[in-house]
């Protein structure tokens, strides 16, 4: 499937929380407008092209979202869950297109890894998005694995961190490194 959606959010999802006063603070001004929600998709569901946005306006989007993180090395609760709910939508939107572009995933991940340290220290929900963040890695690793090995050692020290203390590791790093 490719996405034909142009814009950061459906047209149809963006008039319908509009008129249910169902949008965030960080999609209004001075932040900005609709960015696409994440949806649980149902068995059998038909996924309309046109609600599904392309990698270029998936970067595009990306990019807003960033912008949206304060300058201080803090983190509204609030912004976080914001932030992880609209990511989720487009890695979505990627899985949808077989698609799983760096230039996107690497910023996300990026993303889950500052925000666990800055809430591990700043809240009680220390624990908030290091499960998002081992997914991520996890579907990056497993679908990029051939085109990160020897690219992006970044990304496979991030792997290693996130899975050193599980049992049975030692034999996803054989099978990782040694095949």
């Amino acid at each position: 499937m490719r996405g034909c959606c142009t814009h950061m959010c459906p047209s149809k999802e963006a008039k319908e929380r509009l008129e249910h006063h169902e949008l965030s603070k960080y999609e209004r001004p001075p932040y900005g407008g609709p960015v696409k929600r994440y949806r649980r998709s149902a068995a059998g569901t038909i996924i309309n092209p046109g609600d599904v946005r392309p990698v270029p306006v998936l970067l595009e989007t990306t990019h807003h979202l960033l912008s949206l993180l304060p300058s201080e090395l803090e983190l509204p609760l609030d912004l976080y869950h914001f932030l992880d709910d609209r990511f989720r939508a487009i890695r979505t939107d990627l899985v949808l297109q077989e698609e799983a572009p760096v230039s996107i995933l690497h910023p996300i991940a990026r993303f889950y890894l500052v925000a666990q340290c800055v809430l591990r220290h700043s809240t009680a929900e220390g624990n908030v998005s290091f499960e998002s963040l081992r997914h991520l890695l996890e579907d990056q690793m497993h679908s990029l694995l051939g085109q990160l090995k020897g690219t992006s050692l970044e990304f496979e020290k991030y792997y290693v961190l996130l899975h050193m203390d599980n049992a049975g590791f030692s034999l996803t790093l054989r099978d990782v490194y040694m095949h």
